[in-house]
């Protein structure tokens, strides 16, 4: 409606409605005409009486159309036509002049007005643009007033009523009211469950469904998803919805049924066109496909979410969200850079706070890359507040998967974590692995084995495709490196191997190095020199275009280990320490400074661990000293030792001292 026409398009409604049926624009233009007076404005409106435009241009209120145009109608003086006009034009430019909340107050205090139907997506609509901008406890206000008006019984098709309870709920928890939210989801499921409209109960489970942010293997927990699917007809335009919400609820407890969900939406969310609906569904499917082997056409998706997502509201930051996850886990820090910057500044103009929630937690992520401690911890903790009072389990556990991450960086000790503080639930075996990665340089090779065979006992097929791959993977990839598990290391390169090129990250908040680091680490302990070679110096490559020291130290580690050429050998150590101790890294910059003794190529066949243990067992050193130096455990030291006496044929320590003293490994 523009400017012009405004006025007469009100006069219109009013005049062909009646005096009992008060349509959205006239309420509009009743708010901007009260200000002065608001409570001679609804008497009248209480008594049936509607805003007309008399002789000579005067806004005036009349009881009934009878009295249009009479002289004696009462006039809010000195509001005029033009006036008016220019008053309602500008509330439609910029809708700067109009407070909806107030608007929509007078369908709820008990007046004896009958809203026209057209009044509620008005106001949702108003509840969006609040929400765009950030006011989030205006757009609750709103909300809240539609919420009541549809429970008084305001007629409204099911699925504005889905997204108008959807986010209500959503919207009380950001603003700190999670028990108001609580208590709307339950009426809601309530009444829902005691009728017999397929619609109230579907509109109860989307309504619901964010619960399941919080990870459960309670199949119970699913019954209301279940329920509201099995009596919902095929043809409901609430299905793809619900579908969406039953995919990302289940994703961690049956993966085949959430996947078989989020495609089954997605097609639906095609064919239906609405961006409020494709948008979570496509996101489901996201969620049920995370898989390095999918991630070009995940972004192909990303994408398309996108290019929808300005016509969207509840589901708009999926779209920019999911190109930032792409990004991380491809290795495209370019592109990752310039999203994250443009975001930021997207969130300067309006906040909003499921965005911001996630773009602090891929900042977070960013920052640990970059070895930026200090910043990644602020950023983890303004996370987890901006968290706090929503129901947001899986996003607490990949924050606090960061602060592990940037201990471990550092060198603390997380053998503690091994056996306390793990998060029950179907996560559990997943941070079992990871934690077996990040302290398996402080465990026994024995131990480290055992854990592996009970990690792996079907081979890659005993990891799981979800979301927790990339780290599970690359942990367990560490581990058989430092153990030297060459039956694990087999299982493990050749899994990982079609991955090379993309880092292990997942969920935009947790990277745990290129995957070419952990392939060539595990190359290197399968004796391929030219593929270790190969695919670590390729990392390093990765790390500096990356602009992530932390991960170049630990490459510039690994190829200090694996070279064959002392002098390369003793380069690349000194490159790891000194990176290492600029960036605080204890146990890198220690283990880098270790030298590596011996001719250009080991003698014996012995591994370069094997080499080290014997230089310094031929410098006097017993088994205790050798496991303190090189941070490991005795029983890993006298293997090496084992091992060690079966490949060069000696019977005892002075026999392999002579062969270390004969072979410049002193």
């Amino acid at each position: 409606m523009t400017a012009e026409n405004a006025l007469d398009e009100l006069v219109l409604q009013m005049l062909s409605v009646g005096p009992t049926a008060v349509p959205m624009a006239a309420l509009w233009a009743v708010d901007l005409l009260a200000e002065a007076d608001v409570g001679e404005v609804v008497a009248r409106l209480e008594s049936a009486g509607t805003v007309v435009i008399g002789e000579g241009g005067l806004v005036s209120l009349t009881p009934d159309l009878d009295g249009v145009g009479n002289e004696g109608a009462p006039s809010i003086a000195g509001v005029t036509r033009s006036r008016l006009r220019g008053s309602l034009g500008r509330a439609l430019r910029d809708s700067v002049s109009v407070s909806p909340a107030k608007v929509a107050a007078l369908l709820v205090d008990g007046l004896a007005v009958r809203p026209d139907p057209s009044v509620l997506p008005w106001i949702l609509e108003s509840a969006n643009r609040l929400l765009r901008e950030g006011r989030l406890d205006e757009a609750t206000a709103t909300l809240e007033v539609a919420v009541d008006a549809m429970d008084r019984g305001l007629p409204v098709d099911p699925v504005v009523r889905v997204r108008a309870l959807a986010r209500l709920s959503y919207l009380l928890r950001w603003v700190g009211r999670s028990a108001d939210a609580e208590e709307l989801l339950d009426r809601t499921v309530a009444t829902a469950r005691a009728g017999t409209d397929p619609d109230e109960l579907a509109i109860a489970a989307i309504t619901w469904s964010p619960r399941q942010f919080a990870i459960s293997d309670d199949p119970s927990a699913f019954a209301l998803l279940d329920d509201a699917l099995a009596r919902l007809p095929d043809e409901s335009a609430l299905r793809p919805l619900l579908q969406a919400c039953r995919a990302g609820a289940l994703v961690f407890t049956d993966l085949d049924a959430a996947r078989t969900a989020a495609v089954d939406a997605l097609a639906r969310a095609r064919r239906n066109g609405d961006a409020e609906t494709f948008l979570p569904a496509a996101y489901a499917h996201r969620v049920t496909h995370w898989h390095p082997a999918n991630q070009a056409r995940t972004l192909e998706l990303a994408n398309e979410m996108v290019a929808r997502a300005p016509q969207a509201v509840d589901f708009a930051e999926y779209g920019p969200l999911t190109r930032l996850q792409v990004f991380l886990e491809t290795g495209d820090f370019e592109h990752l850079d310039n999203e994250l910057a443009a975001m930021g500044r997207r969130l300067a103009r309006h906040p909003r706070p499921f965005e911001t929630l996630w773009y602090t937690t891929v900042a977070a992520a960013r920052a640990t890359l970059r070895g930026q401690w200090d910043e990644a911890r602020a950023l983890t903790d303004r996370a987890l507040a901006l968290g706090d009072g929503a129901t947001y389990d899986m996003g607490y556990q990949l924050l606090l998967t960061q602060s592990v991450l940037v201990a471990w960086h550092l060198g603390d000790d997380l053998t503690g974590l091994v056996d306390h503080a793990l998060p029950a639930g179907p996560l559990r075996r997943s941070w079992e692995a990871c934690l077996l990665g990040w302290t398996c340089t402080r465990r026994s090779a024995d131990e480290v084995r055992s854990e592996l065979d009970r990690l792996l006992p079907d081979g890659m097929s005993s990891i799981r495709p979800d979301l927790t791959f990339g780290p599970v993977a690359s942990s367990l990839a560490m581990a058989a490196a430092e153990a030297g598990a060459a039956d694990h290391a087999a299982i493990l390169y050749e899994g990982l191997e079609p991955y090379v090129g993309q880092w292990a990250g997942t969920g935009g908040a947790v990277s745990n190095g290129p995957f070419s680091l952990h392939v060539g680490r595990l190359a290197a302990t399968l004796g391929r020199r030219d593929d270790a070679e190969r695919l670590l110096h390729r990392a390093l490559e990765e790390c500096r275009r990356a602009e992530s020291p932390p991960w170049e130290a630990r490459t510039e580690l690994a190829l200090g280990a694996a070279e064959v050429d002392v002098g390369a050998a003793a380069a690349h150590r000194s490159r790891a320490a000194a990176i290492a101790e600029t960036f605080g890294m204890v146990e890198v910059a220690a283990l880098a400074q270790r030298p590596v003794r011996g001719r250009t190529d080991r003698p014996g066949g012995l591994s370069s661990r094997e080499v080290e243990v014997l230089s310094l067992l031929a410098r006097g050193a017993t088994n205790r000293q050798i496991a303190d130096e090189l941070y490991l455990s005795v029983k890993t030291v006298e293997r090496h030792l084992l091992n060690s006496y079966r490949k060069i044929g000696a019977r005892g320590r002075a026999e392999a001292t002579a062969f270390a003293v004969r072979n410049g490994l002193v």
